[in-house]
């Protein structure tokens, strides 16, 4: 069957639809489309603000997105409304904002405008209408996307999970609210659309790694704190005086003698010999090295140990403060996250596994943590060096200088009197030299102090300074906060499998509160008219096989880190379902437009089942009415057969989609000649229908049974005859195309319907010769009914069959029909040979529009689509011509086109005989 594209009101919609998907060839007509909502509805908000251009949008290209491709299929342009921004062009009724919510809340978006969150949105709208809204106008709020990321963050307060609810709850009540300001101000045809699975998107994953750094680099820094303060750390850097005096005293001490030994010995020599000042030095320094050594190391730990000359622990303390400062600070951890989150995305838009993305998260993190101990142990290094060697700088001269002054006179005087009694100097030479080594040694000592232990602490301050931050570092690395641990702690928490990890955790409650939402909404808005639509399912279905509907990765983000408000192609990437972390590309807006078009445009399908009805009584009264005046025998029987061939195209209109309807009907009768002046029959018809819509909408099958009884009584010329029929209609292969992108779904339904009614008429012959004229009135009535019916389960599992999210269910229809006819009929007797004619005008009674009943199967709204009642008048032109084949036996063919029907082309062609016996 040849299809056409829907029709349209003007050239400019037909234009705007051929650019579009199949759907947008459907029925519908409103005044203007309002949309309301948060980015993901907003169609420039902030267009001309902080640098933005008009009818910038959160998706790449600033391309359409499903508000404004659902306004152009009614032939609409869908501009920004928004009092706050005063670069708007007048006129838009896209109210959506980004960053809207369904509550009021203070916040800004670009360029520090105001929000105008759900309630304020409507109230503007109201503002501009004169707190009307049009009842022909198409209305759609979509909101709730705001509210979740900020229940999550209330749930992870003090409050915990009944204060993330409490954000949901109040989301949800006044969402619905809102619903009823525009119900009360007018509005009729309202959309609503639930949340996709929050945790689904790749912003959860980002908030679960964000969560995950929030929680580890603190823990970090608390472990650090924890590791300054211990037990086994301050004792290792309490003992660390000692150890350097120890160290320094020794050196110093052997050091110091033998300098100061060799200067004596140097300056004694004049006076004793050479042979005298070396006996001297050798004396002296068995003498004193060992004194020195005990005074200079217990001079120096008393030194050390003052905490003003050296404080260890208050170094390591102010070292590690910096760094526990550092892993605190909202700069670190957002850095962290962002580029935790960049590689888990990175990963994830090659075509990774989720899994995957989260290991290179956490390997981003570690990296991170790795890199700010690494530091960390450079500067204890560097701090731990400079303050021994600052305290080593400050305590060496003065524990010197003390420690010399104490045993140099013991020193010399012992040795000395060695000497003497050596007979190497006599007691008055050992006088005279005692004085003369007072003399030298000031000068002596102070060169010595001055350049030695300079010398030495240069060497044993870093040496001691890398023994202790290498200690440090050993038990640093059996501490919980190194690499190596947190890199194990994240393994578990991030994880799609563990369902006590982190990002099992955000995404479940993402999921969690943005379904605590949907059934908020489904449970409020039950039973009223508002078209509740199911994105939420749509994008599960999505998720659950991307390639069926054109996507290869849903996941990632195409934008990679620019926000989808500025995005451009060239930035992006193909075949992604998100822009950024939770905006949809323009092929992902598009699905969703094509799924709302569909569910708009279904009513009008479910219409035509009912339109079809008519057929098997037309049909069976035609077969009555074309048999003629044929005389009969009393009491004799004539079987009659007539095969019908109807054809009725719809155009499509506004109230009815196009389509295009081939009927065959076949009627079996019998009557008999009651006296003189009475006929009696009845009559079983049977009429199979095969209905195609325009642009691969649909289509559906019906087969119509249908008992006929009729009579007629002749008064000479006048006639009056009367039929009443009863049937039933079996509707099966109920077939509603939807094209998602590129996937295909057929929605699947059978159902049944009935119709009764009866007709009563009168007509008289005028014979004019071998022509009679046949003036007729008739009235008939008619009442038919479709059964409501759910299109077939086909999502889910083979096991449990679940509803997909354009699944949807229609209430029963019932037609009613009250048609007055008048017109002519002629006949012209050739013999074997009669042609006929007819001509009927008809005028329908009951010709108000209907009302048809849908939702989806997964909802629980019911909206009520009007669609078109039958055509108030019209008139048909049939010809054709019996035939005598024997004398028993009669054959006719026939025409019949109706002319002035609104929306319908209706012709058919008939052949019948009739017989005696």
């Amino acid at each position: 069957m040849t299809r056409f594209g829907l029709a349209r009101k003007t050239l400019t919609a037909l234009a705007v639809s051929a650019a579009l998907s199949p759907l947008a060839f459907a029925a519908g007509n409103y005044n203007s489309t309002v949309f309301f909502g948060d980015s993901l509805t907003d169609v420039g908000a902030f267009g001309g603000i902080a640098g933005l251009p008009q009818g910038a949008r959160w998706t790449i290209d600033n391309a359409d997105i499903y508000a404004s491709l659902l306004a152009a299929k009614y032939g609409i342009k869908l501009g920004a409304a928004n009092v706050s921004n005063n670069t708007l062009a007048g006129g838009g009724t896209g109210y959506a904002q980004g960053g809207a919510r369904a509550t009021e809340v203070a916040n800004a978006g670009p360029g520090a405008v105001e929000i105008r969150d759900l309630p304020t949105q409507i109230t503007d709208f109201l503002a501009a209408n004169g707190g009307k809204a049009d009842p022909n106008a198409l209305y759609s709020i979509w909101i709730g996307g705001n509210d979740v990321p900020a229940a999550l963050a209330a749930a992870a307060g003090a409050g915990g999970t009944a204060a993330g609810q409490a954000v949901i709850s109040t989301a949800v009540t006044s969402t619905v609210n809102q619903v009823k300001e525009l119900q009360k101000a007018g509005a009729k045809r309202i959309i609503v659309n639930n949340l996709p699975n929050f945790g689904t998107t790749p912003a959860a994953t980002s908030s679960a790694i964000g969560a995950v750094v929030q929680q580890t680099l603190p823990a970090v820094g608390a472990n650090l704190t924890a590791f300054a303060s211990s037990a086994p750390v301050t004792t290792l850097l309490g003992g660390v005086p000692t150890t350097v005096a120890n160290s320094v005293g020794g050196a110093l001490g052997s050091g110091i003698s033998s300098n100061v030994s060799a200067g004596l010995a140097a300056a004694l020599t004049p006076s004793l010999g050479a042979a005298g000042a070396a006996a001297f030095q050798t004396a002296f320094n068995n003498n004193w090295s060992g004194a020195l050594t005990t005074q200079l190391t217990g001079n120096l730990n008393t030194a050390l140990n003052n905490t003003s000359n050296l404080d260890l622990a208050t170094t390591l303390g102010t070292t590690l403060n910096t760094t526990v400062s550092n892993l605190n600070s909202a700069t670190t951890i957002g850095t962290v996250t962002a580029q935790a989150a960049g590689a888990a995305q990175t990963v994830v838009a090659q075509g990774g596994a989720t899994q995957s993305g989260l290991d290179a998260a956490r390997a981003s993190i570690v990296t991170a943590i790795s890199g700010q101990l690494a530091t960390l142990q450079t500067n204890v290094s560097g701090a731990m060096q400079g303050a021994i060697s600052t305290g080593l700088g400050s305590t060496v001269p003065t524990a010197v200088s003390s420690a010399i002054g104490a045993t140099v006179n013991t020193a010399v005087a012992t040795t000395l009197g060695q000497m003497v009694a050596a007979n190497q100097i006599t007691a008055g030479q050992a006088a005279a030299l005692s004085t003369a080594i007072t003399a030298q040694l000031q000068t002596i000592v102070g060169q010595v102090a001055a350049g030695l232990p300079a010398t030495l602490q240069n060497q044993i301050g870093p040496a001691v300074a890398a023994q202790l931050q290498a200690t440090l570092a050993t038990a640093f690395s059996a501490v919980s906060g190194s690499a190596a641990t947190v890199n194990t702690q994240l393994t578990d928490q991030l994880s799609t499998t563990n369902a006590n990890g982190a990002y099992l955790r955000v995404t479940s409650g993402a999921n969690t509160f943005s379904g605590l939402f949907n059934s908020g909404l489904s449970s409020a808005l039950a039973g009223q008219d508002v078209v509740l639509i199911d994105i939420q399912r749509l994008l599960s279905e999505i998720a659950a096989d991307p390639a069926k509907y054109g996507f290869d990765n849903v996941t990632g983000q195409a934008c990679g880190a620019t926000s989808s408000l500025t995005c451009t192609s060239a930035q992006s990437l193909p075949g992604f379902l998100f822009a950024d972390d939770r905006h949809p590309t323009p092929e992902a807006h598009k699905v969703v437009y094509q799924y709302i078009a569909s569910v708009l445009d279904a009513p009008y399908f479910a219409a035509q089942l009912a339109d079809v009805q008519s057929a098997a009584p037309q049909s069976a009264q035609a077969a009555v009415d074309e048999r003629g005046v044929r005389a009969r025998s009393v009491n004799g029987a004539d079987v009659f057969l007539r095969m019908h061939r109807l054809h009725n195209d719809y155009q499509g209109d506004a109230e009815t989609l196009q389509s295009g309807g081939a009927n065959t009907a076949v009627t079996l009768g019998v009557d008999t000649q009651l006296g003189a002046n009475a006929v009696v029959g009845a009559a079983v018809s049977q009429v199979r229908n095969h209905t195609e819509f325009a642009a691969e909408v649909g289509s559906f099958r019906a087969t119509s049974r249908l008992l006929s009884l009729f009579g007629r009584y002749d008064m000479s010329n006048l006639s009056l005859g009367a039929d009443v029929f009863f049937g039933s209609t079996r509707f099966d292969s109920i077939e509603r195309h939807i094209q998602l992108g590129a996937a295909t779904r057929t929605e699947q339904a059978d159902t049944s319907g009935t119709t009764v009614g009866l007709r009563v008429q009168g007509s008289y012959t005028l014979a004019l010769g071998n022509v009679s004229l046949i003036p007729t009135a008739n009235l008939s009535f008619s009442e038919s009914t479709v059964g409501g019916y759910a299109e077939a389960n086909q999502c889910g599992s083979a096991a449990k069959p679940a509803a997909c999210s354009t699944t949807m269910r229609f209430d029963e229809q019932r037609v009613d029909s009250l048609l007055a006819g008048l017109g002519a009929k002629a006949e012209i007797n050739l013999g074997k040979l009669t042609p006929f004619a007819s001509v009927m005008a008809y005028k329908e009674t009951k010709d108000d529009a209907r009302n048809v009943g849908a939702g989806l199967v997964s909802q629980t709204t019911t909206f009520k689509t009007e669609v078109a009642g039958p055509d108030s008048s019209y008139a048909t032109l049939g010809v054709g011509a019996r035939a005598q084949v024997t004398k028993a036996l009669n054959g006719y063919v026939s025409y019949s086109h109706t002319y002035g029907l609104d929306n319908e082309k209706r012709n058919s062609v008939a052949f019948g005989l009739q017989g005696s016996f």
